[in-house]
Parts: C-alpha cells; structure tokens; sequence
C-alpha cells in the first residue's frame, strides 16, 4: 500500500495523518466537512482537500486510491461507509463501526462480500499494555480466566462532543468489550445493564455485566458524570482474575502488573502516555498498511461488527430494564 485518503478532518484525523506519513504512506487527499479545517489538514498532509464532504471528487480524482482511513465522527460513519464498501479500497475505520444496530443491519445489506476490505480501529490490540496481557493469558500464566473488570471513565467536559448525537452505548464500551473477546476468544450470550438517567444527560454512566458463553463474567463501567479531575485518578483499569493469577493493567498510570504465586509482583513500565499513544496509532497504520493482500486484517469488519451488536445489547437492556441476549 503506498496511497491513501484521510476521510475526516478533526482530531482523529490530525492523528491518522501523522500516523500515515510516519509509515512511510503519501496520502493525496483530505475530505471534510469544514472548508477551513479541511485546507489546514490537506495542506499540513501535502495533499488535496476535499472540503463538503466530496468523497465523490476524491474517488474520481484517485480512482486506483490503495486504501482510506474513515475517521469522522461516530455519526458520521454510514454514509461514507456505504460508498466505499462497494469499490475494492482497503478501508480503516475508526470505531465504532457504526454507532447504531439500525445503521450496522442497512451496511450488512450492502457490503455483500467486500468485509474482507474492511478493518476498524480497535487501537487497544496495538497498546503495548494490552499486547503484554494477551501474551500473558496465551502462555497460561493466569490459569482460567474466571472473570473480568474494566473501567474506562471519560468525565463531563469530554461527553459533551457526544451528548445528544448518538446512543452512548456505542461511545466508549466498545474499547473493552473487544479486549475482552480478544482475551477470553469468547463470545457474548448476554448483557445486563443500568445507567443513571438512560445515556441521556450529562449527568450519567453505564454499569453492565455481560456473560461470555463459556460461563466467564466481565463488568463493564463507563461513567462521565464528574468534572475533569487529577491525571492521576483509576480513570481506565482493566483487570483479568484466573485460576492462577491476577493481570492488572492500568491505562492511567501506564503499567502492568501481574500477580501470581508467591505474592510475586511483576509490573512492566512503558513510556510516556502521549508518547506511546502516538507509538499506537502508527504502529496499526503500518500494520494495515503492510497487511499481505488477500489476508484479513485483525481488528477486522466481523471484530468491529461484533463489538457493535454488544453496544446494541447494553442499549436494549437498559432501554428494557431485563437482560438482552445476543444470537
């Protein structure tokens, strides 16, 4: 792969450009919505801009594009979906991939065979933390998993891009429900779940249980119902109980710790968090990028697929004050 597109102007899309360029990829073309943001990111890529949202220019401008990086906002994923599925570009998606159970079933009427061209952004397979943990799990370190905790906690100044714009069962759960399966290689038979004002006001949070067919537990927390507060504060945890041991990797203060027999403490230190974070995004750019033609490419369309029918059962669950169960 030597030539991609960047859909998406904001944030994210700064991110995947930076990214891009440091994988050694020319991208030829920014697409936006704004005019202004749009020109500054093409101009700071080296490439055309696209500004209105004209993926239509662009495919006609670059018809022979070797892939694109999809990184609008959570609501903002159908449409451009839709049209790029059809052709045969190679397409990473930022997650989730898509922010409905409606918009997930009118995409599967569509995409018809071209998943395989399909990859979303599940950045946390690509965190060193996380990376450190599943080789953990596969060399048995931790016996059996028996159950699981995670908490990813954004606060009241970072939910209001998102308030009101989509169902936040689709927001941030779908970070660690993926990890989760990539750990247990399990899958979801039911969800349980609560949340304060029903993922409508700013003033809320998501407390789920969800129950993996092999009979292993995992309580989910998401809650942003606090004011921005110190750096140091448990804000994204995620902890692995086994047979044999205990993994406990905190995103927050950037380690790993694991504790088996003995009373044997292990922590692994890594680098700077903004450091690192910048590390992951590149590291997944070039992976996709470099992906041999033909092979899929993990975290894959049917990963980000199952991640939103979990984000799907929370919301019903919540939304029907019963358990949900999946398929």
């Amino acid at each position: 792969m030597k030539t991609i597109a960047i859909i998406g102007s904001g944030r994210m899309g700064k991110i995947y450009s930076d990214a891009a360029k440091a994988s050694g990829l020319k991208v030829c073309g920014v697409v936006g919505n704004s005019k202004e943001k749009t020109d500054l990111l093409a101009k700071d890529s080296g490439s055309k801009s696209y500004p209105e949202g004209r993926l239509d220019l662009l495919l006609g401008d670059f018809p022979h594009l070797d892939g694109v990086i999809l990184a609008t906002p959570e609501w903002v994923r159908l449409d451009p979906l839709k049209k790029l599925v059809v052709t045969d570009i190679k397409i990473l998606i930022e997650k989730p991939l898509v922010s409905s159970k409606k918009d997930l079933l009118e995409l599967e009427s569509v995409i018809q065979g071209k998943n395989e061209n399909v990859s979303v952004v599940h950045s946390q397979r690509f965190n060193p933390k996380f990376i450190t943990g599943k080789k953990m799990i596969d060399e048995g370190r931790l016996g059996q998993i028996r159950h699981i905790y995670a908490r990813r906690n954004p606060n009241l100044l970072a939910v209001q891009r998102v308030l009101g714009k989509f169902s936040l069962a689709y927001w941030l759960t779908c970070h660690d429900f993926d990890i989760m399966r990539w750990f247990t290689g399990d899958e979801l038979e039911w969800v349980s779940a609560t949340s304060r004002n029903k993922m409508k006001s700013a003033d809320d949070y998501i407390m789920a249980l969800l129950h993996f067919k092999s009979g292993i537990d995992a309580f989910l927390e998401v809650s942003w119902c606090s004011e921005l507060i110190a750096d140091s504060a448990p804000m994204a945890t995620f902890v692995v109980k086994g047979t044999k041991g205990l993994l406990e990797i905190d995103d927050t203060m950037n380690n790993v710790k694991f504790f088996g027999q003995d009373h044997v403490v292990e922590t692994l230190p890594f680098e700077g968090v903004e450091q690192m974070g910048h590390k992951i995004f590149t590291d997944l750019v070039s992976a996709w990028a470099t992906n041999p033609k033909g092979k899929i490419f993990h975290p894959s369309y049917d990963d980000g697929k199952k991640a939103v029918m979990a984000c799907a059962l929370i919301e019903e669950s919540i939304g029907s004050g019963k358990k949900a169960y999946g398929d």
